[in-house]
């Protein structure tokens, strides 16, 4: 897997905190409890707008067995590897709501648009800009009595994820966002928020993908309609590759891997038309990937990632 793709997979995950379980601690009995919702408003239109940037550092470590030939050559590799790496993309969300129908259901619509990459190879090195691979992804769905119901992707979509992840994947956030709905906190309590990242692996066996991003959410200040929250993360990741495929015509599969992290950061919420004005997360991932060849290969990557939100059309 590379850091591409682990991105999409945190991003996911992060885009979905906010959203399970309650948990609360005590509070004062006179304060008044705020209480949420995340599932959108009818006639409404709002824009996030994503920035992420990832510094990242690599070793590789022969296996026990290497000749003396195999360690000269990684030697010679990691020697000539311009350290660290840095990624720094942009994106922007739009997500538009229909005016409810006689049965109260509304028409959901997201579309995703991703901008240039630009990537900078060692401290000195250059920085390149390198265009979207991919043009506007999204999704549409009609949202019926708090549930998502007749889900469709958009064909770009499958170029970032394969059918089978972004199913289940939009399948886990959705049941999420409904558990969540009208839950009540007051000032000083929490929110924890466990993201599974059981998704399936095309060409692996099932529950080979495994893991977790744990938020907790604590809210530190309501004023003006606004919420504000620290927040703290937690990112546990791990795949099991495939035995070799007996036929050379098989998919290939990436090579297994161990991804831990941890972080924290802000976000704030509007309450009268849901809106994430803004969120600034900072975390810290070590990855270990079992390359085919049986070395090793340790990543450590700081990822920054920002969101500011605005509303584009007055829900009413």
């Amino acid at each position: 897997m590379n850091h591409r793709v682990l991105s999409r997979l945190l991003l996911c995950g992060l885009l979905a905190t906010g959203l399970p379980a309650l948990a609360a601690t005590a509070a004062p009995a006179a304060e008044k409890a705020i209480e949420f919702h995340v599932l959108p408003l009818p006639n409404s239109q709002q824009q996030l707008d994503q920035q992420m940037r990832i510094e990242m550092r690599m070793k590789i470590t022969p296996k026990a067995d290497a000749t003396d030939a195999e360690r000269e050559k990684i030697a010679t590799t990691m020697a000539a590897m311009p350290s660290p790496m840095v990624m720094s993309t942009r994106s922007s969300q739009r997500i538009t709501t229909s005016t409810a129908d006689k049965q109260g259901r509304i028409k959901v619509s997201s579309e995703i648009q991703m901008g240039a990459t630009e990537i900078q190879a060692g401290e000195k090195g250059e920085i390149r800009r390198m265009p979207a691979q991919v043009g506007k992804m999204g999704f549409s769905a009609v949202l019926n009595n708090g549930r998502y119901e007749q889900i469709q992707f958009g064909p770009e979509m499958s170029k970032a994820l394969p059918p089978e992840q972004a199913e289940a994947l939009f399948s886990k956030l959705f049941n999420a966002m409904g558990q969540l709905e009208g839950a009540k906190l007051k000032v000083g309590e929490f929110i924890d928020v466990p993201f599974p990242l059981d998704l399936p692996i095309p060409g692996a066996p099932a529950n080979a993908m495994n893991g977790k991003v744990f938020g907790r959410y604590t809210l530190t200040k309501v004023d003006k309609g606004v919420a504000e929250f620290d927040v703290q993360m937690q990112v546990n990741m791990q795949f099991e590759a495939p035995a070799a495929a007996a036929s050379a015509a098989s998919a290939p599969v990436m090579p297994g891997f161990t991804s831990q992290g941890s972080g924290g950061g802000k976000f704030k919420l509007r309450l009268a038309d849901r809106l994430q004005l803004s969120s600034a997360m900072d975390l810290d991932m070590q990855m270990q990937v079992r390359m085919p060849d049986g070395n090793l290969m340790d990543m450590s990557m700081k990822m920054d990632m920002q969101v500011q939100g605005r509303s584009l059309a007055k829900a009413r």
